[in-house]
C-alpha cells in the first residue's frame, strides 16, 4: 500500500496562473462561474508611490501573477514581516478557470501557519472518501486500496527533503474549483495592509546589468484609473506567471526537457451524471483508477455543489489512432463509474456512448516535461511554481506545492536577503536548489 500511495497519489493540477504544461486546446469555456479579480491600487498616485518605494527598496517585493502561487507568495512574504510593500501584478480581470484541484494534507500545516486554514476549509469541499483501484501485472485484476480519510497533520517539517515530506501515506483531503481558490487567496492577500493587487504587467529593466546588481521593474498599468510607475531595485521579484511566462522568456531563462520523459496528452472536464447518482448523494468522493498493465490513469471528483463528475484521464494511444476528446472523456468516466458503482449506488450507463458531456466543458491538454535551466538571476529575481516547470496531472502535486513547499522556500530565502552579498548569493542558490528538488520529485517520483 505505501509504495502505491507514495508514487501514485493523484492530485489534479490542470493548473494556473498555474497551467500544467502547454495547452494544445483552450481551457473549457462553457457556462462556468467566474469572479472579478479584486484589484487594490496603492493609496498614493503612481509617481508618489514610486518615490515612496525608492526610500527603502529592501522592504519592497514584486510578484508577477495572481494565480494561487503568486497570491500565496504574497501572503507568505507578508508573514515574514520583512516587507512594507508587496506589489502583485495581474494581467487578467477575471478568475474564470473551472478546473477542480485537490489538495493533500501536506498543505494544511502551511495554511495554518499563514492563518488561512479555517477559512480555506469553509471554501473547499472535504473529501469524505478517497478510493484507489489499481491493476498490475502481478495481480492481474483491480484491487481497492484505501478508504476513509485518515486525518490532517497539525505540523510538518518543510525543511525535510521533498521525498521525506511525502514519505507517509498522503491522501487528497479537500478539493476546490480553481477560480474559487484564486478568489479566496486574492481576498485574503488584499486584506493585508501592505499588499496591493494591480491590473497590468511588469517590465524588467536593467537587462544588461552586472550580476550583483538588482533589477528594477516598471509596472505597466492596464487600469485607466492608475498610471505606470517604476520600482527601483526591489529586494525581491517573484515571477509566478505560469508555464508560458512572458517575463521568463524576455529574460532568456532557457527551458529544457527533463531526460527520459515524453510528451503526454490528457483529457479533462465535466461529465454529467444525468441521473446516475442523486445530487444529494454526491458528497465529495475522490476516485483514482490505475491500470498499470495498459498505462491508463483515470481520476474523478464527484462534486456536490454541481452534482456532476470532474474527470481527468491520460489519453489512450499517444501516436497512431489517438483517442478523440470525447472518446477519452467517456472512457475515463465509465471506468470511474464502474468502480464506484458498488459504493455510491450508481445506475450505470448502458455503455460509454451513453455518457453525457456538457458542451464546451472539456479539453485536451498537451504537456511537455520542461523545466527552467536556472531558477534565479543571482540578484533579486526568482521563478516560482509553473514558471519554473510544468508537468503531467499524474505528477499531481503542483497545487499542494503551491500551498506548502513553495511559500516555505520563499520565506526561507528572505531570511538572508539583507545579509552580506555572499549570504544573499548563498540564499538564492539554496532557493534554486530547493525548487530543482521539487521539480525532480514532480517529474520523476510521480512519473506516469
Amino acid at each position: 500500500m505505501k509504495k502505491f500511495l507514495n508514487h501514485s497519489i493523484f492530485l489534479l493540477v490542470v493548473f494556473f496562473g498555474l497551467h500544467c504544461g502547454d495547452h494544445t486546446s483552450p481551457v473549457p469555456t462553457g457556462p462556468v462561474a467566474a469572479s472579478t479579480v479584486p484589484f487594490k491600487v496603492p493609496e498614493l498616485p503612481g509617481q508618489a508611490f514610486s518615490d515612496a518605494l525608492a526610500k527603502n527598496p529592501d522592504r519592497v517585493s514584486v510578484i508577477s501573477g495572481a494565480g494561487p502561487g503568486g497570491l500565496t507568495a504574497a501572503i507568505a512574504l507578508n508573514k515574514t514581516g520583512r516587507f512594507d510593500h508587496i506589489i502583485v501584478v495581474e494581467k487578467r480581470t477575471q478568475f474564470a478557470r473551472n478546473n477542480t484541484v485537490s489538495i493533500q494534507p501536506m498543505s494544511y500545516p502551511m495554511l495554518k501557519h499563514l492563518g488561512l486554514a479555517e477559512k480555506f476549509k469553509q471554501e473547499a469541499v472535504f473529501s469524505q472518501h478517497v478510493r484507489f483501484f489499481e491493476k498490475t501485472a502481478q495481480t492481474g485484476r483491480f484491487e481497492q486500496i484505501g478508504g476513509a480519510f485518515p486525518g490532517l497533520p497539525e505540523s510538518l517539517d518543510y525543511t525535510q527533503s521533498v521525498n521525506d515530506v511525502f514519505k507517509n501515506d498522503l491522501w487528497p483531503h479537500y478539493f476546490i474549483e480553481l477560480h474559487k481558490l484564486q478568489t479566496f487567496l486574492a481576498k485574503e492577500a488584499t486584506a493585508l495592509s501592505n499588499v496591493v493587487l494591480i491590473h497590468g504587467e511588469i517590465e524588467i529593466l536593467d537587462s544588461e546589468k552586472p550580476a550583483d546588481q538588482r533589477r528594477s521593474v516598471r509596472v505597466k498599468s492596464s487600469s485607466p484609473a492608475y498610471s505606470d510607475f517604476l520600482i527601483q531595485r526591489p529586494n525581491l521579484i517573484v515571477v509566478a506567471e505560469g508555464t508560458k511566462s512572458k517575463t521568463r522568456t524576455d529574460l532568456r531563462f532557457k527551458m529544457v526537457r527533463s531526460p527520459g520523459l515524453e510528451n503526454q496528452h490528457w483529457c479533462s472536464g465535466v461529465v454529467s451524471l444525468n441521473g446516475a447518482l442523486k445530487k444529494a448523494e454526491v458528497r465529495g468522493h475522490i476516485s483514482l483508477v490505475v491500470d498499470r498493465t495498459r498505462g491508463r490513469f483515470s481520476f474523478g471528483i464527484f462534486r456536490p455543489a454541481t452534482g456532476d463528475l470532474f474527470v481527468n484521464g491520460k489519453i489512450k494511444n499517444e501516436n497512431a489512432g489517438r483517442e478523440t476528446l470525447d472518446e477519452c472523456m467517456k472512457r475515463n468516466a465509465y471506468d470511474i463509474l464502474k468502480h464506484e458503482a458498488p459504493f455510491l449506488n450508481i445506475r450505470m450507463p448502458a455503455s460509454r456512448n451513453d455518457i453525457v458531456l456538457p458542451a464546451d466543458q472539456s479539453t485536451l491538454i498537451g504537456i511537455e516535461p520542461l523545466r527552467a535551466e536556472r531558477i534565479t538571476d543571482g540578484s533579486n529575481l526568482v521563478l516560482l511554481g509553473d514558471a519554473a516547470a510544468g508537468w503531467s496531472p499524474l505528477g499531481g502535486i503542483g497545487a499542494s506545492f503551491t500551498l506548502s513547499l513553495y511559500p516555505h522556500a520563499l520565506m526561507t530565502l528572505t531570511e538572508s536577503l539583507n545579509g552580506s552579498p555572499a549570504e544573499r548569493a548563498a540564499a538564492l542558490d539554496a532557493y534554486g536548489r530547493r525548487v530543482q528538488e521539487i521539480i525532480d520529485f514532480w517529474h520523476f517520483a510521480r512519473k506516469a
